[in-house]
């Protein structure tokens, strides 16, 4: 490599940086959504020894009924924790760093793709600045899509190096074997990237046309150590959760006219998002579409979208296989697209409920299916100005790139300040959701912690209007009468939850708060005792439970 071109190649990875940094750095952050299951009352994360014991708990620990099983991010949770404590500034700029370094990956790629650096800084731009991202970088809960595919590409790149010479190169083997560990540690869809590594290498370095089985099949020894991490990976995890699906799964009770109807529309919803995203929380498109029943017209279109995307794709595999030139220009550019291909399938289909899901669909699924979706429409621009001359071409590709990078860096911009703003969020979730008692609920929580307590109180009242026995309301209803020390209204809507819930251990720990504020040592003590009974990892409870037990207890 030159000089210059090394020069140019540090100078295309700053800008890379510089852009992702202006367009999610943290100029201050909360916590929202998610973020408070994840890490506000997740209690494994306190220390790096309870991360490390929690390495075969579900995640959190304390909600099974997820089905998620996440030890890598939730230790990358207990070193925030370790760093910055409850300060949340602190982990948006740990997932602010790691999507920069994401990105540089995706420049990496791309540049052994088609060997141009203009095409990877291409890539590179539109996927850091691409809005459909906020919801995984800027909420501090999207954390396991970053690290699922950060280590996800690591695998690739250390895995095209390992197969690139015969013999194998057992060092960079064993590397990309131990990032794919840690992609599936992250977040279940990094199970996935066997397939998107062995599509490589069919693709990159094609059998020639008439070979037989063993020249398709034999490669794929290399991928014998990533089939071991798999194997384990499911027994750990079926092991772990003693299930494969959250508890609250969508489709769990539906028929297979259900589940075809909600592929299709999920499909055609995640195409048009990845063009252009609403930029919404996540039940607002479940609000928005419905669970489909039967395969309705929309449901029907997004069907006749995935069989031609399908049906592109074994056509320009078919050309490929049969020209497997790989000095050719033309060669490079069906590879680069049937990677991409590679890349987008086997990211999104996971969360097309081909599997049982919690949510129906959400911006942070996108993550990863994005990267195959900017390399194609990289390469359709490559492809339609390629025919221009040189400095009109030229002219021609700085603009349009310009131009889709900046409306996109802007819309990002934007809502990345809501996503770390939870009363920016919710507010903005309210103007397109007034009828979802969840917003107003939330908001109420966000003003509550702010000591907005009139603004709290107006949007429990809309929330219980809409629906007068939501439990989160209540809670924060009788949050609110305790801070005024209206000890018998908050009792009586804390009593009212647990006839609607008698196993939540936060509304036991809640009356025993209670009761020890108005001086009732002996009654909070039973409480907190209950709310350990329920979880017994709870320390809150553990030092109510302390403090009422103790002689002349002063009131919290």
């Amino acid at each position: 490599m030159s000089a210059a071109l090394r020069r140019r190649q540090l100078a295309a990875g700053a800008i890379l940086a510089l852009v992702t940094l202006a367009v999610h750095a943290p100029r201050d952050g909360g916590f929202s959504y998610d973020d408070n299951d994840f890490v506000v009352v997740n209690q494994s994360i306190r220390s790096l020894a309870e991360a490390a014991a929690a390495l075969a708990l579900p995640f959190p620990p304390e909600q099974r009924e997820r089905g998620l099983y996440r030890p890598v991010t939730n230790f990358s949770y207990a070193v925030d924790y370790a760093l910055w404590g409850s300060e949340a500034q602190g982990f948006h700029w740990t997932n602010t760093l790691l999507y920069a370094a994401v990105v540089l990956l995706v420049a990496r790629l791309a540049t052994l793709y088609l060997g141009s650096l203009g095409f990877a800084f291409s890539v590179a731009l539109l996927f850091a600045v691409h809005p459909v991202h906020c919801d995984a970088v800027d909420s501090v809960a999207g954390r396991s899509e970053i690290l699922a595919l950060l280590f996800g590409l690591a695998s690739l790149l250390c895995f095209l190096r390992a197969t690139r010479t015969q013999p194998l190169q057992p060092g960079w083997l064993t590397a990309s074997a131990v990032a794919y560990a840690l992609a599936c540690g992250a977040k279940e869809t990094g199970a996935v990237w066997p397939a998107i590594l062995a599509a490589h290498l069919w693709i990159l370095a094609p059998p020639r046309p008439g070979s037989g089985a063993r020249s398709w099949l034999g490669p794929l020894r290399s991928l014998a150590p990533h089939a071991v991490i798999l194997l384990g990976y499911v027994v750990l995890r079926l092991a772990v959760l003693g299930r494969f699906s959250p508890a609250g799964s969508l489709l769990l009770d539906g028929d297979w006219t259900a589940r075809l109807a909600t592929i299709g529309t999920v499909y055609l919803a995640n195409l048009g998002l990845l063009i252009w995203p609403p930029l919404e929380i996540d039940f607002y498109y479940q609000a928005s579409f419905g669970l489909p029943e039967r395969l309705d017209a929309f449901a029907l279109l997004g069907w006749l979208a995935l069989l031609a995307s399908a049906g592109a794709a074994l056509w320009l595999a078919g050309r490929h296989f049969r020209s497997p030139d790989v000095t050719d220009d033309a060669f490079r550019e069906r590879a680069t697209a049937l990677c991409a291909l590679s890349i987008f399938a086997a990211t999104l289909l996971p969360t097309s409920h081909l599997l049982d899901l919690g949510a129906l669909l959400a911006e942070r699924f996108l993550f990863a299916p994005s990267l195959g979706l900017v390399l194609l429409a990289a390469l359709a621009a490559r492809r339609l100005l390629g025919g221009l001359p040189a400095e009109p071409r030229r002219l021609a590709t700085v603009s349009l790139l310009v131009l889709v990078a900046a409306v996109w860096a802007w819309r990002s911009h934007e809502r990345a300040a809501e996503w770390r703003d939870p009363e920016q969020l919710w507010r903005a979730a309210a103007r397109s959701l007034p009828a979802d008692v969840r917003i107003p609920t939330n908001l109420a929580a966000v003003l509550i912690e702010r000591g907005k307590l009139e603004p709290a109180r107006e949007a429990l009242e809309r929330a219980l209007a809409l629906d007068p026995e939501y439990r989160a309301a209540l809670g924060n209803l009788a949050t609110l009468d305790l801070e005024a020390e209206r000890f018998e209204q908050a009792a009586a809507a804390y009593q009212r939850m647990l006839e609607l819930e008698p196993n939540d251990f936060l509304t036991w720990y809640n009356l025993g708060r209670l009761e020890l504020t108005r001086g009732q040592p002996g009654l909070a003590a039973e409480h907190f005792r209950r709310s350990l009974e329920l979880n017994p990892n709870f320390s809150h409870a553990r030092l109510g439970l302390d403090a009422a037990t103790r002689p002349n207890p002063a009131p919290r």
